[in-house]
């Protein structure tokens, strides 16, 4: 993926990776954005008339005949400056903004795993 990407090619991951936890951003994105220089395009959706799937994530499935909305925040780069840790939090925060604005757009109240703050997994909390 970093020669893909490197060589031009655009790159889409879910920021949560495949099995989460929901909206905790993996390590694997920054690492991608500081090897290859890629910038970090916050895209998310909402829907009208949304059915929450019974998933660890709660994926959102728009209903038929939805009002939808896909709206996307400012593209950013990751500052080689900061940690990873501040990284993963500026990711989190952009995408947060982003959902709540087009949630706000189609009147959607979000599962509650998508309205409670983003925190770290247990396993990577300080102590």
């Amino acid at each position: 993926m970093v020669r893909r990407v490197r060589a031009g090619r655009p790159a889409a991951l879910t920021v949560d990776g495949p099995t989460g936890p929901p909206r905790w951003v993996q390590p694997g994105i920054v690492q991608l954005a500081r090897l290859t220089g890629g910038w970090i395009l916050p895209i998310t959706s909402s829907s009208a008339r949304p059915r929450f799937l019974a998933s660890w994530d709660r994926y959102l499935l728009p209903k038929t005949f939805s009002r939808n909305v896909v709206l996307y925040g400012e593209p950013f780069p990751i500052d080689g400056r900061d940690s990873d840790e501040d990284a993963r939090t500026k990711i989190a925060a952009a995408l947060d903004e982003a959902t709540k604005e087009a949630d706000r757009l189609c009147g959607t109240v979000p599962a509650a795993v998508w309205s409670e703050p983003s925190a770290a997994p247990a396993a990577e909390k300080s102590p």
